[in-house]
């Protein structure tokens, strides 16, 4: 509506009658429900808070908006103007307040009426607006609603509103739904795969007779009887028609029986491009409809290729108001999504209509011979990973799955990979001869890293040591400290006869090797000498330079320590807040750095070797305290690393474990933890969360690159999870 236009309309003041109704109104007293259901007489200011004149103007409706208040005052002119476009089911309003002129495109329940509240005007037993008859007539027939005056112009706004959001919902959903009316429906045969192939847990049901054995039963993956030798209930083993893995079930004992719920993959065809549809399937039984399972079935995501791009769909509830296929935003080919349907999953895919897909929209992907290796995957994450990198499609054409696969996996490495080149070798930076080996090796990343090197320094390597270096997990960058020193094939030769002496993993040897050549250099040792940097028995030599070091004395130590990490001492002085006692252990905490050290020393743990621990209490992330039994405090039992808040990081005794003896402390500890929250100061508590941000960033770091424990009883595990198992939080309350 045009403004201008509006304000050339003829003015609606306040009639004589309304003057002198508004002079006249002293209030009234009416019966009302209150909040309780209870009725009670309640006293309002005004019979009728606010006046309404109406007149329709120039195709419009204008309605004047008095208050009872300002027409006491003799003010007969309005406080609003409303304007009406019936045809264009549009309004604005002109308010006036303290001479200055705003527009305004609230509804009328929603304008700012001095003196009166919403409830007010629109109370239910009582009528708070006052308007003529005729005026009343008009809103009615020209808004064409039930109501008049006050109520009527909301009944319409409301219609209005209404209607707007419901064409604004049509506009934002109407290019979704000519996106889902491309999908096809589901194939004939898609139903019958999904019963057979889709759940991929299958039951011989038998009857249950204590004094016959069951001789039969019915197989859910052949749908028929078969014979069945000593079934017992939940026992597992194979179908001798179909030899598929079975659980066998014995009537009378399943109250209810259901699977777990596998997503399945549809690939199909549609106008411009594939969908790729996953469903949700669950099969239930009960005792009496085994061979009638029930089949819960949800489609919950639909990811759309076409020229211009992905589009991915999932069902959800949108607005509150339907259950619907919803376009989700910034999609860039894998959903990261924290609701349930947004992360694109592995699954089963239905292979039968592949082969035609693979001569048409997947002509171009790796991902039909893919499916044939490994048929439940996440498809859409290897579409996503095939186009930001061709390599991956070459080498599934060419049966190299597993250099495919763990580059998909693999985090960013610009220098894994010659992004600008054509053909595969010189993307994977190798000569065709050397891609070849890697075929012959079915070789992934490391073996890959060892044949690049080999190109770059233009020499060759034995596939037998690459293998060797490659399995075992050591790529070129694990043996820069050596490599200098000693050829790979020495390296190879030299780990070879280790393992001969200690059965250690590769890995390991080369983690002892450098710890080793570490603790030579403090030493003083000559570590560029050949009888050093290659000992004959590399365990015995790395047990004598933990003895040249500890022959140095805990006092010299300290003084390298102290050179690097000056505030230990004093940090340790403040430290005896975290003393406490009980009969039978105790918490001590150390003096400084040369108690730290004996500690260490006498454990044999690597507490005061790592230069991180004494970093970390420098920063005052963590403190080292020690847990002794009171009866013999100056033993050393426990050594623990404790955040300032008391959260317990670690707790290790001698050779770095843990015992069984350890539980019977736990009780202790967590007295100990609640009792310090007594005494630490509002700095230790601020220290105490800034060091529980950086602990968990370290665990997702470590998660993340995937470190493990290299020694001792818990080799193999991963130390992030090692170290959350030993975590000892404090407990709320």
């Amino acid at each position: 509506m045009v403004k201008e236009k509006l304000r050339k309309l003829r003015a609606l003041n306040a009639t004589r009658e309304m003057m002198q109704k508004a002079a006249a109104d002293n209030g009234v007293e009416v019966k009302e429900k209150g909040w309780n259901g209870k009725w009670e007489t309640r006293k309002y200011k005004y019979k009728y808070a606010i006046y309404l004149r109406c007149q329709e103007l120039s195709g419009y409706l204008k309605i004047a908006i008095f208050t009872t208040k300002d027409m006491k005052d003799g003010i007969d002119t309005p406080r609003f103007e409303l304007f009406i476009n019936p045809d264009g089911e549009e309004y604005i309003t002109r308010e006036f307040a303290n001479g200055e002129e705003k527009w305004r495109k609230a509804m009328i329940e929603n304008l700012d009426y001095p003196g009166y509240g919403w409830g007010y005007l629109y109370s239910q037993s009582q009528k708070a607006d006052w308007i003529n008859a005729e005026g009343a007539k008009t809103i009615r027939n020209k808004l064409k609603v039930e109501k008049s005056g006050f109520r009527g112009i909301l009944e319409y706004q409301q219609r209005v509103l209404k209607e707007k959001r419901e064409e604004g919902y049509r506009r934002e959903t109407a290019p979704w739904d000519a996106d889902m009316a491309l999908v096809p429906e589901v194939p004939n045969g898609f139903a019958r795969w999904m019963q057979k192939k889709g759940v991929e847990e299958h039951f011989i049901f038998y009857h249950y007779d204590p004094k016959k054995e069951a001789e039969t039963g019915y197989c859910s993956y052949c749908e028929k009887q078969v014979p069945v030798i000593k079934p017992r209930h939940n026992k597992k083993a194979k179908c001798p028609c179909c030899k598929t893995e079975i659980t066998f079930k014995a009537d009378g004992k399943i109250k209810r029986l259901e699977t777990t719920y596998y997503d399945l993959k549809l690939i199909q065809k549609i106008a411009g491009g594939f969908v790729i549809r996953t469903f949700e399937v669950q099969k239930k039984y009960s005792n009496t409809t085994y061979d009638k399972p029930y089949y819960i079935v949800k489609e919950f995501r639909r990811a759309l290729y076409r020229e211009e791009g992905i589009t991915l769909y999932c069902m959800e509830l949108y607005k509150n108001k339907e259950y619907r296929w919803v376009r989700q935003r910034g999609y860039f080919g894998i959903g990261h999504y924290y609701y349930r349907y947004g992360s694109s999953k592995e699954g089963l895919t239905y292979p039968t209509n592949i082969g035609r897909l693979a001569k048409s929209e997947l002509k171009h992907s790796g991902l039909p011979i893919m499916l044939k290796k490994k048929p439940r995957m996440d498809i859409e994450k290897y579409l996503y990973e095939e186009a930001g990198n061709p390599a991956i499609e070459k080498l599934v054409k060419i049966d190299m799955f597993r250099l495919a696969e763990e580059i998909m996996e693999c985090s960013y490495d610009k220098d894994l990979l010659n992004e600008e080149g054509t053909d595969l070798a010189k993307m994977l930076k190798l000569d065709k001869n050397r891609l070849n080996r890697l075929k012959n090796m079915n070789g992934g990343i490391n073996h890959m890293r060892w044949l690049q090197l080999e190109k770059k320094n233009n020499t060759a390597y034995t596939d037998d040591m690459i293998r060797y270096f490659a399995d075992a997990n050591l790529v070129p960058k694990n043996l820069e400290f050596i490599s200098q020193k000693m050829s790979y094939q020495k390296i190879w030769n030299y780990l070879m006869r280790q393992q001969d002496l200690t059965e250690d993993k590769p890995s390991q040897i080369v983690t002892t090797w450098q710890d080793y050549l570490n603790m030579a250099k403090k030493a003083k040792m000559p570590v560029d000498s050949e009888q050093i940097y290659k000992p004959k028995n590399l365990e015995a030599k790395h047990a004598e330079a933990i003895e040249i070091l500890q022959q140095e004395g805990f006092k010299k130590q300290a003084e390298e320590v102290r050179k690097r990490f000056k505030d230990v001492d004093k940090i340790c002085a403040e430290l005896t807040k975290y003393e406490y006692e009980s009969d039978k252990y105790c918490i001590v905490a150390p003096k400084g750095v040369e108690d730290i050290i004996r500690e260490g020393t006498i454990l044999q743990h690597c507490v005061h070797t790592c230069d991180f621990y004494w970093d970390r209490i420098c920063h005052r992330e963590t403190y080292l305290l020690f847990l002794r039994k009171t009866a013999s405090k100056d033993v050393p039992y426990y050594t623990l690393e404790v955040e300032p808040a008391g959260n317990i990081r670690q707790k290790r005794t001698t050779g770095d474990n843990q015992n069984k003896d350890f539980e019977d402390a736990v009780g202790f500890l967590k007295k100990w933890q609640k009792e310090i929250q007594k005494r630490l100061s509002k700095e230790d508590k601020e220290l105490g969360e800034k060091s529980s941000m950086l602990r968990k960033k370290e665990y997702e770091k470590l998660r993340k690159d995937g470190n493990k424990v290299w020694h001792g009883r818990l080799a193999g595990k991963l130390l992030v999870d090692v170290l959350e198992e030993d975590f000892m939080e404090v407990a709320n309350g």
